[in-house]
């Protein structure tokens, strides 16, 4: 038995085989050899079988006798490097093709002789410094034709087996508690596969079928990084590396949603002592959606956005929307060094992304929304997230549906970051009539896990990397060959009491939270109070160590206490303060009052809490705990305050569980 699958061979020991190897137009000069290998693995010294073949021709026959085949059972890798002579008398070596898998299978009964099962596969090999796009089309349609080959079941290693039975049995609990009332999904982010065989996440896509398969989970986001290219000298290179992401997700394929990353597509090139140029080409949209998108042929019927890498799927039974945005969107343009205009590396969001989104957003009242993205949408994590171009726009958005309230907020161009007006945008909802409810936003690119409450009305939760680039210091080294060199989670939507169930299959622990039902009459004010312009104030609502000038209104630096952006208030208004430290009669703490979002329109400020600054001689009316801390107070029906329409409040100390909410 022999079969191929792509470059992969998989046959019977014993068994001949004869390849055929095509190198038409490629104009090999006389003396030209192949030489095909067989090693253990691609970093292998030991060659278990070597043998030469003449390529002048432009064709290479390569037979493996009974005999040649006859390896004990197991996993092997092959490829075929060229030997092409030079003028000068020296060899050049070209290697036209990524390793493949050699799988040899145990026989049943005796081996057969040799050319009693021979097989002959053509192979399209193209030669890497002379690949052209005919070569490109054919390998392309090699490639599809590979790819329809039914897939072979997978093997869970045995080191795996104990923590699978596990996690089937944490999955089956966490479904039996929310019955009906519940939807499951796997969850990873972050493979980063490269060049070299990945023994990290080779096992991801078996271990994660192995539990979907016996709890029968329907989907499995995958938050996007899906490779990691930064120093390859030519974009064809990228292709092998997609093939065998692929490769390992392939017993989860018709189930994946797979989101853009900001390594997916990126990629640059190497000169010695100087990385400059890395990531600074990307791939083209074409390209992009040929390697990323287009093999997500799932059961499951997406419904795609104008750019086609950011889409939908309904889970109707389970009455859920899957929103997988991609925080990477842009306009993909190149200098005439073939370096891109505007670099994926960085990321963002567009105007047809964030209509397509308003629109998505809209299901029927008892349906759930998860979100996901690559990026996580907060500042409260070791990485920057102002780098992804209308981000608060998003949060802005998605804040005013959970909470049934309205938004406005717009984005100009970057000239210096490459952007040009392509990137403007700007929205303006009104979700009074909102129907569905956010249970989450699902995240990688932080290579940690976290969750994130307080931010957003509903909880931010990021996955740690599948690949071996953790950036938790918490978690114990990666070990290939262990039940801890990969990381996948399966999380459980618990809608009767409104909590995920976030069941971790190996490096890491198993998490829960609650997302907390809403409350339309009192939602939390802070995460969406603004900056000037309209978007929220450093990603939060708040600053770490500002203050504001009673005098003059002006903001400054004061590491002594925090700082919220505006929130709309109106005279008679009672505002509360949970979890916020806000001692009286204390200097620079207090409430300062606009007709607009900006300084110059500042109605009066209202320091120490007792009237010590700014106070009009009027009653204030504020309650506070026993230690004098401030909890609430009534917006005054002063004369100044005739127009207020905003308040910034200045505490000694604002953390993200700090809520404030105006009740009118």
């Amino acid at each position: 038995m022999v079969e191929i699958n792509g470059y992969d061979i998989q046959l019977t020991r014993g068994d001949s085989l004869f390849l055929r190897i095509d190198l038409s137009g490629r104009d090999l000069p006389e003396g030209t050899d192949a030489v095909f290998t067989v090693k253990r693995s691609v970093r292998s010294d030991e060659v278990l079988l070597r043998k030469r073949f003449d390529a002048s021709d432009e064709v290479v026959g390569i037979r493996l006798t009974s005999r040649e085949t006859r390896l004990d059972p197991g996993v092997y890798v092959w490829d075929v490097r060229l030997q092409i002579p030079q003028e000068d008398g020296t060899m050049e070596v070209y290697t036209p093709m990524e390793y493949a898998a050699f799988v040899v299978l145990e026989s049943v009964g005796e081996p057969v002789e040799d050319g009693d099962t021979e097989v002959t596969v053509d192979v399209q090999l193209a030669i890497r410094q002379a690949l052209d796009a005919a070569a490109r089309a054919e390998t392309a349609a090699r490639s599809a034709d590979a790819a329809a080959l039914a897939a072979k079941p997978y093997t869970v290693p045995s080191y795996w087996e104990y923590a699978v039975k596990a996690a089937v049995s944490a999955v089956r609990q966490a479904q039996d508690e929310c019955g009906a009332q519940g939807v499951c999904f796997a969850l990873c982010s972050d493979l980063h596969v490269g060049e070299e065989d990945n023994a990290f996440v080779r096992n991801l896509g078996a271990i994660a079928a192995a539990v979907m398969d016996q709890t029968d989970v329907p989907l499995m986001i995958n938050c996007g990084d899906l490779m990691t290219n930064d120093s390859l000298a030519m974009a064809e290179w990228l292709k092998p590396c997609y093939d065998r992401a692929w490769q390992y997700l392939r017993p989860v394929k018709e189930r994946l949603l797979l989101l853009q990353g900001n390594h997916d597509g990126a990629w640059g090139v190497y000169s010695a002592g100087n990385m400059g140029n890395a990531y600074k080409r990307n791939l083209s949209p074409d390209q992009l959606w040929q390697y990323l998108f287009r093999p997500q042929n799932g059961h499951f019927a997406r419904v795609f956005g104008p750019a086609g890498t950011y889409f939908y799927v309904d889970d109707t039974p389970q009455k859920t929307r899957f929103i997988c945005l991609n925080s990477h969107d842009g306009q993909w343009s190149q200098n005439e060094d073939g370096t891109a205009v505007w670099n994926t590396m960085s990321g963002g969001y567009t105007q047809q992304q964030l209509d397509w989104l308003i629109d998505a957003l809209h299901v029927e009242a008892d349906w759930c929304i998860i979100l996901a993205s690559h990026v996580p949408p907060t500042a409260r994590l070791p990485i920057d997230y102002s780098r992804i171009r209308c981000t608060d726009l998003v949060r802005g958005v998605v804040s005013a549906y959970a909470r049934r309230g309205a938004y406005e907020g717009s984005y100009t161009h970057d000239a210096s970051a490459g952007e040009d007006t392509w990137a403007d945008a700007s929205v303006s909802v009104d979700f009074s009539a909102a129907g569905g409810e956010i249970a989450g936003w699902f995240c990688g690119h932080a290579h940690r896990d976290e969750i994130i409450l307080g931010d957003l009305p509903f909880p931010i939760v990021t996955v740690t990397c599948a690949g071996n680039l953790s950036y938790d210091e918490t978690q114990p080294l990666r070990m290939p060959g262990t039940s801890g060199e990969t990381a996948v989670d399966f999380v459980t939507v618990n809608r009767k009491n409104r909590t995920l169930i976030i069941t971790r299959l190996g490096a890491g622990e198993s998490r829960q939270c609650s997302y907390a039902p809403l409350n339309l009459e009192k939602p939390n004010q802070l995460p969406m109070a603004t900056d000037d312009d309209g978007s929220i104030l450093n990603g939060t609502g708040w600053l770490d160590g500002y203050r504001i000038s009673a005098s003059s209104g002006s903001v400054s630096a004061n590491a002594a206490t925090d700082l919220t952006g505006y929130i709309p208030v109106s005279v008679g208004d009672t505002v509360t303060f949970t979890n916020m430290l806000m001692p009286e009669k204390t200097a620079n703490v207090g409430v300062h009052f606009y007709s607009a979002r900006d300084v110059s329109s500042k109605l009066l400020s209202v320091a120490g809490w007792d009237g010590t600054s700014g106070f009009p001689g009027t009653t204030w009316t504020y309650t506070a705990d026993e230690e004098g801390n401030v909890l609430s107070f009534v917006v005054p029906n002063w004369e100044q305050l005739e127009n207020v329409a905003f308040m910034r409040v200045v505490a000694r100390e604002i953390t993200g569980d700090s809520v404030i909410t105006v009740e009118a």
